[in-house]
């Protein structure tokens, strides 16, 4: 994670964007097996 994020209002929703561009990056199962382990 680069850039200071945290000084934004909207620093929470960035981190979330950024996590999930990760995600589709890494492929999609990353995303589901997190989905399953929260809702498990």
């Amino acid at each position: 994670m680069r850039g200071s994020t945290s000084s934004q209002p909207f620093s929470h929703k960035c981190f979330i964007f950024q996590l999930f561009s990760i995600n589709q990056k890494g492929g999609k199962m990353t995303l589901i097996n997190n989905m399953a382990t929260n809702g498990a």
